[in-house]
C-alpha cells in the first residue's frame, strides 16, 4: 500500500486525508498542520499520528506521497519532498508567480518524484462525458464557453487580496481550457470588500482557437445552492454542465430533442468532496504505473496561474491583458 501523509489541513486538505482514509490503495500514516488543536483533531478522528512539526511527521512516518494544501508560500517544501524522491499532490490556491511553479516543473523532470495539481472538478463522469462530445466532434466547432463558479467566504481567507482568482479562479480556468485550449487575452471586472479585496469578479477571455469565454467568480454565495455551471457552446451543438457533477445535457441545434447524462444515485458521486477521492485514485494510478507523462496538470496549473495573473492585473488597472507565454 502507498503510504500517505497530508501536510496542511484546510477545507480541502481535511478532505484529501479522509480520502486517503478510504482509498484501498493507500494507507494514510499521518496528518501536519501548524495549528496543533486542527492537526490532533483530524488525526483522531482518523485515527492516524498527527503533528505541528512538518519535518518530524515526515521523519517518523516515511511517506511515499505528500500531499500539500495549499502549495501557495509551500513552493520550498515541495522542492523538498521532490529531491526526496517523495511524490506531491498539492492544492490551490498557489502562488501568483507562476516563474515559481514553473521551477517546480523543471524540477519535476530531473527527480524521482512525481508532481501533480489538484484540479478535482476535472474528475466526474459529467466532465468526462462533456470532454467526450467536444472532442469527438459533437458541437462542431467552438465558438464560445460560459463558466460560473462561486462559494461562500473560504475559512483561509484572511486578507489575500487575489485569494478570488488563485483558488476559485485557478479551478475555473482549468474548466474553460479543457474545451478551448489556451488563452490569450483576458478582461476582468471585480468587486472587493472594505478591505480592499477582491470577492466577486467576472472576467471575459479570447482564446487561441478562436473561440471567447466568460468566467465568474465569488466568494459571496452560498453552498446549499448549485455552486457551478459551464456551457460550452459551438457550430453543432452545446453542451451544459450543471453543479460539477449532477448532470450533463448536449443539446444538438437541428435536434428538438436533447440527450442528459444523470449523476447515477447508484456508483454517482454523492457529495462534492467524492471528487478529492477521485482524483487521489487517478494520482495514486500514476504513481503505481511510475509514468509521470500521464499527468500533466502542473504544465495546466502553470497556463492557469498565467491567466489569473493577467485577470487580476486587469482588475487593477482595467485594462485588457495578454496573457504571457510559458510552460
Amino acid at each position: 500500500m502507498i503510504r500517505i501523509a497530508v501536510l496542511g489541513l484546510d477545507e480541502v486538505g481535511r478532505e484529501y486525508a479522509r480520502a486517503s482514509k478510504r482509498d484501498p490503495t493507500s494507507r494514510l500514516v499521518g496528518v501536519y498542520d501548524p495549528d496543533r488543536a486542527r492537526a490532533e483533531r483530524l488525526g483522531e478522528e482518523l485515527g492516524v499520528p498527527a503533528s505541528d512539526h512538518c519535518q518530524e511527521l515526515l521523519e517518523t512516518a516515511n511517506p511515499e506521497v505528500c500531499i500539500v494544501s495549499p502549495l501557495e508560500t509551500n513552493e520550498a517544501l515541495v522542492g523538498d519532498l521532490l529531491s526526496r524522491g517523495i511524490h506531491v499532490l498539492f492544492t490551490l490556491p498557489m502562488s501568483p508567480h507562476a516563474e515559481e511553479m514553473e521551477e517546480l516543473l523543471a524540477r519535476n523532470t530531473t527527480t524521482r518524484g512525481m508532481l501533480a495539481a489538484d484540479f478535482h472538478l476535472r474528475f466526474t463522469p459529467a466532465m468526462e462525458k462533456a470532454r467526450e462530445w467536444v472532442s469527438g466532434g459533437e458541437i462542431g466547432s467552438p465558438l464560445f464557453v460560459n463558466m460560473n463558479l462561486w462559494r461562500d467566504l473560504p475559512e483561509e481567507f484572511g486578507g489575500n487580496p487575489a485569494l478570488l482568482f488563485f483558488e476559485l479562479g485557478l479551478h475555473g480556468v482549468d474548466v474553460i481550457r479543457q474545451f478551448v485550449g489556451d488563452i490569450e487575452r483576458v478582461q476582468c471586472f471585480g468587486v472587493r470588500d472594505t478591505r480592499g479585496c477582491f470577492t466577486s469578479a467576472q472576467i471575459n477571455m479570447m482564446c487561441s482557437n478562436g473561440a471567447v469565454g466568460h468566467l465568474t467568480i465569488s466568494y459571496e454565495m452560498v453552498t446549499h445552492h448549485p455552486i457551478a455551471r459551464c456551457e460550452i457552446a459551438g457550430s453543432r451543438a452545446r453542451v451544459v454542465i450543471e453543479n460539477v457533477y449532477e448532470e450533463t445535457t448536449l443539446y444538438v441545434h437541428e435536434r428538438p430533442e436533447k440527450l442528459v447524462l444523470t449523476n447515477s444515485i447508484f456508483g454517482g458521486i454523492p457529495q462534492l468532496s467524492e471528487t478529492c477521492y477521485r482524483r487521489l485514485n487517478e494520482f495514486l494510478t500514476s504513481v503505481q504505473k511510475g509514468d509521470l507523462a500521464r499527468d500533466a496538470t502542473v504544465v495546466d496549473a502553470c497556463a492557469a496561474t498565467r491567466v489569473m495573473k493577467a485577470a487580476y492585473h486587469s482588475a487593477e488597472r482595467g485594462s485588457v491583458e495578454e496573457v504571457e507565454p510559458g510552460c
